[in-house]
């Protein structure tokens, strides 16, 4: 009879943790993850200073908020990167309205250049 009950009690366990686990998870917006990258992969062509861009909105299922982590390199125009940045959004067709260029290795990050696109 103990056993049975331990059984049970097990089943239920594990029913109520794979309940929870299916209820908190969710589903990545790989469409936007494919978007971010290849905006990356552009934005480091002939840059070696970038060292990669991610969302930094709180939200991270939106793209309207863009953090560009870079090597603090000196005569590197931070604002004319951002710019940049927004010119080759617009071409790939992304929604991001707002660049960040962070300085990287640094905690918290240092802000270099911020640009609000048109």
């Amino acid at each position: 009879m103990k056993r049975k009950q331990s059984r049970v009690l097990l089943i239920a366990i594990l029913l109520s943790y794979g309940f929870f686990y299916i209820a908190t998870s969710y589903e990545k917006d790989c469409i936007s993850c494919n978007q971010v990258f290849q905006f990356s992969e552009k934005l480091k062509t002939d840059r070696p200073y970038v060292l990669g861009v991610n969302s930094c909105s709180v939200n991270r299922a939106t793209l309207d908020t863009l953090c560009i982590s870079v090597r603090d390199t000196t005569g590197v125009s931070w604002t004319r990167l951002a710019d940049t940045a927004c010119i080759i959004s617009k071409q790939q067709s992304l929604s991001t309205k707002v660049f960040y260029v962070l300085k990287s290795g640094t905690s918290p990050q240092d802000t270099l250049a911020k640009v609000i696109c048109p």
